[in-house]
C-alpha cells in the first residue's frame, strides 16, 4: 500500500516519501546496501515504522497545525537552529532526512528487540561480590544519536524512552 506523506492529511503515515528517503539516501550516504537490497514494499513499511517510532518517542515542540491530522507534524510554534520559523504547512526537509536514518538503521538491525539476556544486555551478575558486565553488542540505543541529533531542533526524547529505565527480573538459580 503506497504511503501517504501529504502534511496535515488526516491519513498520512510517513513523513517521507520512498523518493525521498532514496534521494537522500544514495546521495549522502555511503552504506545504504540494506536499503539497495529492500523492496518497494518493505521501503515503505520501514518509513511508516520510522515515522511511528519518531512520534512515539519524541516529545515534539510546538503544537500540530491541526486537530485532524493523523501524524504529529506538522506543528505550530517552532523555530531553526537559527531562530528561523519552520513552515506550519510542510513536513521539514530535516525530519524527512531523520525518518530515512531511521528507515536505514531499522533495516540494518532490530532496533526495537530487547536484549535476551536478562532483558537489558546484563551478561553477568555474580552475587558475593556484585560484578555487573554489561554486553556491548546488546546495547542498542531505539533511536540512533545521529537520528536525534537531527530531530533535536524540533523536540526531545521522551522520558520514558530513555535508556536505564526499566524493571529487570532477577530469579534465584
Amino acid at each position: 500500500m503506497a504511503l501517504t506523506t501529504t502534511p496535515k492529511s488526516a491519513t498520512a503515515d510517513s513523513y517521507v516519501s520512498v523518493t525521498n528517503a532514496n534521494t537522500y539516501l544514495t546521495t549522502n550516504r555511503t552504506y545504504t546496501t540494506e536499503w539497495d537490497d529492500a523492496v518497494e514494499a518493505t521501503r515503505e513499511r520501514v518509513l511508516r515504522w520510522a515515522t511511528n517510532l519518531l512520534d512515539l518517542h519524541v516529545d515534539w515542540y510546538g503544537y500540530p497545525t491541526t486537530q485532524l491530522q493523523a501524524l504529529r507534524f506538522p506543528r505550530v510554534g517552532l523555530v531553526d537552529r537559527d531562530g528561523r520559523n519552520i513552515d506550519q504547512d510542510t513536513i521539514p526537509t530535516l525530519l524527512e532526512r531523520a525518518t530515512s536514518e531511521l528507515a536505514l538503521a531499522l533495516l540494518q538491525r532490530n532496533r526495537t528487540a530487547e536484549p535476551a539476556t536478562l532483558g537489558r544486555g546484563i551478561e553477568r551478575i555474580k552475587v558475593d561480590v556484585i560484578d555487573i558486565k554489561i554486553k556491548e553488542s546488546a546495547r542498542i540505543e531505539l533511536i540512533p544519536a545521529d537520528v536525534l541529533a537531527m530531530v533535536s531542533v524540533f523536540g526531545r526524547l521522551a522520558d520514558s524512552s530513555r535508556a536505564g529505565g526499566g524493571i529487570v527480573k532477577l530469579e534465584r538459580v
